[in-house]
């Protein structure tokens, strides 16, 4: 008989139903408190919250977008799209997100390639006192070091008729904006400019070219000198830096590193004064010094899953508003982008989700600043227009699509980590060998729409995976109904929270399971009242 005043059975323990930000895909499930899965969910608050949503604002491109710039002008957001075959342009109303008709901008010498791909910039040419878009398109979208070179294309951002070719200006690596000066740059590690403040004079006073490094070179991005115009050049194994000193040289170069592999030419992305990129091993950046950026959350289920034959398809874009960058790559054998693998600069964790399938993942992206949405390309082709789309994200809590558009239910969730008594944590403690009986949830979250709970349970770390649920969490608790009872065992138990409802939404905070000591059980067996996981919904590292 238990003490007077004391009940026979345990006291029931409530624990804050919360892991480590990030989502941690590489290693087993027991070695970190990190969640374990997610798919369009991101942290905040160092707690998940479900992605916003997204809508279709063009439907009718005429290929695949390998690449796009936007630009603004009294209140209209110029978009230019570059395709396998076309460039073509349409306009945003920043105020009402209404656009325009498809404009063709392709220039008249243009090369038509499968393989094209295209990079943007802008620079205001003294000599005609304009503001020229600038434009290349290699045909190296099926390989990084493809040496067919191709004309430089310029215009006035804001005119509707096709672009020019810059006479000489034949590159097969890419342009760089460095006012006064346009880069291109390309085989064997070449880069040359133009006579200052004139980017069609090749061969005046001034223009020049230099080869700092012996390999081709495929990105490069203007960066702040000390005594002018300054740039970084990735090449295939390096990183170069060019630096305006006037005189006969006109430029200095320095080679900052020889040991990056960049693993694709739209890779790269600047924010803050500070560059990332992914390479062929993981991901670095530099802010003076070259740096490997630390991931031990999902590095090697990306290199492992990645289609490499497409590696040069992966892209970076930013969402500054979340403190995001975005790598997208076509995983578990797919052909374009359809999983991103997300940083958090701002909290220097990783988290990673499947791309939406409505579109068939992404093809490219680019944050609009003025506009204050990202804007997304998909490469799908839709049977009404026969033509590719165009997305606004982060807008409205769902995907609005469709010749007419319709909103749809975007599913979001997240997975715990495996919570049990019986790993010790750390070397030198000991665990106890005893299951976990759940009885209770205190759900605390900001939602709309209900929440469906599940509980993922094993065994042990070699056991069949067992589910309970689900697990409703009404949006509005049912009368005094302000928990959700649960009635389960395991020992190694995860908890599922899903959003799969129009409007749906979450944030969450520091909601509480409650549980008592249960028996000794090390293996399957018993009849608690679950299913097995391929019976349910899949919560796991394959595409949903």
């Amino acid at each position: 008989m238990p003490p007077d005043g004391q009940s026979m059975f345990p006291e029931s323990k409530p624990q804050l139903m919360l892991s480590v930000p990030g989502i941690r895909r590489d290693g087993t499930k027991l070695i970190s408190n990190n969640y374990t899965s997610g798919q369009w969910c991101r942290f905040y608050l160092n707690a998940p919250r479900k992605m916003l949503g997204y809508r279709e604002i063009k439907r009718d491109l005429n290929g695949i977008v390998r690449g796009m710039d936007v630009h603004t002008y009294d209140g209209a957001t110029y978009v230019h799209a570059g395709e396998q075959n076309t460039l073509q342009r349409f306009t945003i109303d920043v105020r009402t997100g209404l656009t325009s008709g498809l404009i063709d901008r392709t220039p008249a010498a243009f090369v038509v390639s499968p393989d094209n791909n295209w990079q943007f910039g802008l620079v205001y040419n003294t000599a005609t006192n304009a503001n020229f878009l600038v434009a290349h398109a290699a045909p190296n979208i099926q390989d990084i070091s493809d040496t067919r070179e191709r004309l430089v294309y310029y215009s006035e951002v804001r005119l509707g008729t096709p672009l020019l070719g810059i006479v000489g200006s034949e590159v097969s690596g890419g342009i760089c904006p460095m006012w006064p000066y346009l880069l291109r740059f390309g085989n064997d590690g070449q880069v040359a400019w133009n006579v200052p403040g004139d980017i069609t004079n090749l061969v005046g006073v001034g223009s020049g070219s230099a080869r700092p490094w012996g390999t081709k070179i495929v990105h490069g991005l203007p960066l702040r000198g000390t005594s002018g115009p300054a740039a970084l050049l990735w090449h295939l194994d390096a990183l170069t830096r060019m630096q305006f000193i006037g005189g006969t040289a006109i430029f200095n170069f320095d080679t900052i590193t020889t040991s990056t592999a960049i693993l694709s030419s739209s890779g790269v992305i600047e924010h803050h004064g500070i560059y990332y990129w992914a390479t062929v091993s993981g991901w670095s950046l530099f802010n003076g010094v070259v740096k490997d950026i630390d991931n031990d959350l999902n590095k090697q289920f990306w290199l492992d899953n990645l289609n490499w034959d497409f590696r040069q398809k992966v892209f970076a874009f930013k969402i500054p508003r979340w403190n995001e960058i975005w790598w997208c790559g076509p995983l578990f054998g797919a052909t374009e982008c359809n999983w991103a693998v997300i940083y958090n600069y701002a909290k220097n964790f990783w988290y990673d989700t499947p791309l939406p399938t409505s579109g068939n993942g992404f093809s490219s992206a680019v944050y609009e600043q003025i506009f204050h949405y990202p804007l997304v390309a998909s490469p799908a082709t839709n049977a009404d227009t026969s033509g590719t789309s165009i997305w606004q994200h982060d807008f409205g809590l769902n995907e609005i699509s469709g010749q007419v558009p319709t909103p749809k239910a975007i599913r979001s969730y997240f997975q715990t980590q495996e919570f049990n008594t019986v790993d010790p944590g750390q070397p030198g403690q000991l665990g106890k060998n005893q299951t976990m009986s759940f009885s209770l949830v205190e759900p605390d979250f900001d939602q709309k729409g209900n929440l469906d709970l599940y509980l993922l349970s094993r065994a042990n770390a070699r056991s069949t995976t067992r589910r309970y649920g689900p697990v409703t969490i009404p949006a509005v608790p049912n009368g005094n109904e302000q928990t959700s009872k649960v009635k389960f065992t395991g020992r190694l138990t995860s908890f599922v929270v899903l959003s799969n409802v129009i409007d749906g939404n979450y944030q969450g905070g520091d909601t509480l399971f409650h549980w008592q000591p249960g028996d000794k059980r090390v293996e399957d067996g018993g009849d608690e009242p679950t299913v097995l996981l391929d019976e349910a919904p899949v919560f796991d590292d394959t595409p949903a």
